[in-house]
């Protein structure tokens, strides 16, 4: 099934770099290999606090913390050809991250995802999620994409409350699996 909605422009909504960095205690730089175990922790803490109402309990429990800094610490040098990941520091300490690459999945038609948005538990409700998104759409690699879309939870209403407030409505829906959705955003050039 397939929804389609008018969306607004988002662009100018994205601020200067200068007024991200008000707080000089805050920034907003490339994740590296190091922060690979924080962002782990973030998003397991994130699965199991934000979707305990979405998903059943035993697919919770059975996310590891040790599991994802594996698979993302094997990967992370290829990924960063065509991939872009930020993290946010609050006083030396991650708050949250967002990851973009080009998409690989033939079966949807738009050329990049945003695939992963992950803010920590602590840190949630304070315009993190927001302005990670206003510094990827910043980014050399990301500035020059037509289309992209993301991944997020059908019954996760915080999450989707904050897409449709940065971009407006999708105007992409697809059922994928029987607890998620993909929704689609389009970039105009």
């Amino acid at each position: 099934m397939s929804i389609f909605y008018t969306t607004k422009p988002f662009m100018n909504k994205i601020k200067s770099k200068e007024t991200l960095q008000e707080n000089p205690s805050e920034s907003i730089r490339k994740a590296t290999i190091e922060d690979i175990p924080e962002m782990a922790r973030i998003n397991a803490e994130c699965w199991k606090h934000n979707y305990k109402w979405i998903i059943a309990q035993n697919i919770l429990d059975a996310i590891s913390v040790e599991e994802k800094k594996v698979r993302w610490t094997s990967n992370f040098e290829e990924r960063q050809k065509t991939a872009v990941m930020y993290v946010k520091e609050i006083d030396g300490k991650i708050a949250g991250f967002i990851g973009w690459s080009k998409n690989n999945d033939a079966t949807v038609p738009y050329e990049n995802e945003i695939t992963m948005v992950y803010v920590d538990v602590a840190q949630q409700w304070k315009k993190i999620g927001k302005e990670l998104f206003e510094r990827l759409l910043e980014d050399e690699k990301f500035v020059h994409c037509a289309s992209f879309f993301l991944r997020t939870l059908r019954d996760n209403m915080q999450s989707n409350s904050f897409y449709k407030k940065m971009w407006g409505k999708m105007f992409w829906y697809k059922e994928h699996k029987s607890w998620a959705m993909e929704v689609g955003y389009y970039r105009q050039k």
